[in-house]
């Protein structure tokens, strides 16, 4: 599920509905307490930083991060 999240936040944008938005805000959560678990997610989610993904998904990516 996440790994579809993921593909689905690639072409997020503002307005549309954030199914995959509250799936990675889950992961992030889920992830505190789990070093390896939030390493691989830090790397997957900063990934999408340098595609050409929407500024949306960026932003959501960068709030994940910052969590």
């Amino acid at each position: 599920m996440l790994d579809q999240a993921l593909e689905s936040l690639k072409t997020y944008e503002w307005g549309v509905e954030p199914k995959a938005v509250q799936s990675i805000q889950d992961a992030v959560v889920a992830s505190h307490g789990d070093a390896a678990a939030r390493k691989k997610l830090e790397s997957t989610l900063a990934e999408i930083l340098g595609t050409d993904s929407p500024r949306a998904a960026k932003d959501t990516v960068c709030r994940g991060l910052k969590t």
